[in-house]
């Protein structure tokens, strides 16, 4: 989904699709397939993304969200912001795109 991080957002779908397609594939064999979409959390690796369009996440918060929703039994589990940018890469992705890419990376 970001212009700037072509191969990063290209695994992350990836990963979805593999994972909804394994739950669907594996329920009827008792595996619960998990899946966590953070939003960007606020660690090294993301220092460099200088952007007014998110909000990072604190470890901790993420950690604590997972925990909450591994109680709740929650198979797909987004976290923060990428609920918001869920739906709207369904209701409008185009403006979703352009607000990606005014990310910069320093």
């Amino acid at each position: 989904m970001s212009p700037g991080t072509p191969v990063y957002s290209g695994n992350k779908a990836l990963i979805h699709h593999c994972a909804q397609t394994l739950r669907h594939q594996l329920q009827p064999h008792g595996i619960t397939v998990l899946e966590v979409l953070p939003p960007v959390v606020d660690t090294d690796m993301a220092s460099v993304l200088k952007s007014d369009n998110f909000k990072k996440m604190k470890p901790a918060d993420l950690v604590r969200n997972i925990l909450d929703g591994l109680r709740r039994n929650q198979t797909e589990m987004l976290l923060g912001q990428s609920r918001q940018i869920k739906l709207l890469s369904r209701i409008a992705p185009a403006l979703l795109f352009r607000q990606f890419a005014k990310t910069e990376f320093h």
